[in-house]
């Protein structure tokens, strides 16, 4: 650039202001952009929140920033965060993963008919993970074997071990097990 001997122009007061104020608007995507990028903590959780609050930031900011560079770039990034994040709360995985975190349950959610599905599918899958556990137990008392402890092991919805041959001799490790994941499955 030096070596074409080119004069550049200086930026003027109002671009000045606006090279400003599009810092600012675009500010919270740098600070979401560091947040999910953390490898240190767990974010999956963290991203229906994030796309909720970084919708409501832009429509905020559109009341503050009333240049027309900066109306326009809000004006962007509004709709396309409503086109991309419009169902953010329908994706199970994202969904599940906040409504198990003790941090947010059904404060993650804005729409009742996602949070009602969302805790449809971990009641299904506690049934399924039930069943699987009943089947196991069914095989492991067939009279021609003997019992032991050496069957299969699955993890629960909290982390913990769950396998037919402690389920069958403690029920109090089960009701406990069960009253920690907040979710009745009858």
């Amino acid at each position: 650039m030096g070596v074409l001997h080119n004069p550049i122009a200086p930026l003027t007061a109002d671009e000045w202001t606006t090279v400003e104020q599009l810092c600012k608007i675009l500010q919270p995507f740098e600070q979401l952009s560091v947040e999910v990028s953390a490898e240190e903590n767990v974010t999956i959780s963290k991203i229906i929140l994030l796309a909720h609050n970084l919708q409501a930031a832009c429509v905020r900011m559109k009341t503050v920033y009333t240049s027309a560079v900066g109306q326009a770039l809000l004006d962007t990034l509004i709709s396309n965060l409503d086109r991309r994040f419009n169902n953010v709360e329908r994706n199970m995985g994202l969904a599940v993963a906040a409504f198990l975190d003790p941090r947010f349950k059904r404060n993650a959610f804005r729409d009742n008919a996602a949070l009602a599905a969302t805790k449809e599918e971990i009641q299904a899958e506690i049934r399924r993970m039930e069943r699987a556990d009943q089947a196991a137990t069914t095989s492991e008392s067939a009279p021609d074997q003997q019992p032991s402890c050496s069957t299969t092991t699955t993890t629960t919805c909290c982390g913990a071990p769950s396998t037919a041959w402690w389920r069958r001799r403690s029920p109090i490790l089960r009701q406990q097990r069960s009253s920690n994941c907040g979710v009745t499955t009858r």
